[in-house]
């Protein structure tokens, strides 16, 4: 059965290309990290060094490596520099996944990183004290809503982040945090002084609007390309997509087939509602399927 379909519509700009316009390698980066990234990980750490980058692929297949990756390059790039110093920021939607993920780059990088939640008391910081902060740490790991707060109080500038990392990225539609920061702050940025953005998504797709729209109004809100490989594949087939060689064949789908749930028997409990609530459809149909 048939439970769901996605039509993957990228633009040309997303294909991915190994091609850096950097003058720091990426192994480099990579060898200090102790990180082992597979193959599709580290096609689209190259993708994502390249130009702004939405990497959509499914829950627990390793997007956040790959942002870990990209976190660990510009960290050294910054140490090897002699301009303004500059940050990391990466956002995140909730309290836990701000602790979450501030484990997960502390554990993976040379980085010293702090995690900020509205609950340490934030909107009372003055300049000086985000500016301290912002002098301690090297990665800031954060729910969107106090990044948001500090750009529009002037105690920040979008101009110090180098890299600006959004998880969850199909949240930024409408007026969700996401679209103000950058709507409101990096659109107005100097094009030579904004952050490199780095998205991240298990799925691209609106219900309100059809997949390539949906994959196109993305691109737009975060300024990138979405890039994404079919890990369905075998790695020789992944190199050839990586590569571009099969960028004439245009949009492609991806089907997912599960099987149907099992048949349950009855228990007192839906017996009892089914018979209380027969007149109600919708109910019924729930009960008979429900385990």
């Amino acid at each position: 059965m048939h439970l769901g379909m996605l039509e993957a519509h990228l633009d040309a700009a997303s294909v991915m290309d190994t091609t850096l316009a950097t003058d720091t390698e990426p192994a480099t980066a990579l060898e200090k990290s102790g990180l082992t990234p597979r193959d599709y990980q580290l096609a689209l750490f190259h993708q994502a060094l390249r130009s702004n980058s939405i990497v959509m692929l499914e829950t627990g297949t390793g997007k956040t490596l790959v942002a870990v990756m990209l976190i660990e390059w510009f960290a050294q790039r910054a140490a090897a520099g002699s301009g303004r110093r500059k940050v990391r920021v990466f956002l995140n939607n909730t309290v836990a996944l701000v602790h979450q993920q501030a484990r997960v780059i502390g554990d993976n990088t040379a980085q010293t990183v702090h995690a900020y939640v509205g609950a340490m008391g934030l909107d009372e910081w003055d300049e000086t004290a985000w500016t301290r902060t912002w002098a301690r740490a090297d990665v800031l790991v954060m729910t969107h809503q106090v990044l948001l707060n500090a750009l529009r109080s002037g105690h920040a500038r979008i101009s110090d982040i180098d890299l600006l990392v959004f998880d969850e990225a199909h949240h930024a539609r409408g007026s969700h945090p996401y679209m103000l920061i950058m709507r409101e702050f990096y659109d107005h940025c100097a094009p030579n002084d904004r952050p490199h953005i780095f998205g991240m998504t298990a799925s691209p797709l609106n219900a309100h609007q059809s997949a390539q729209a949906s994959v196109h109004h993305l691109q737009a809100s975060l300024d990138a390309s979405m890039c994404t490989v079919d890990l369905t594949a075998d790695q020789s087939s992944r190199s050839k997509q990586i590569a571009g060689s099969d960028q004439a064949a245009g949009p492609s789908a991806v089907c997912y087939e599960y099987a149907l749930p099992p048949a349950f028997a009855p228990t007192p409990l839906t017996t009892a509602l089914e018979a209380a609530c027969g007149s109600a459809k919708v109910v019924v149909r729930g009960l008979r399927t429900a385990p």
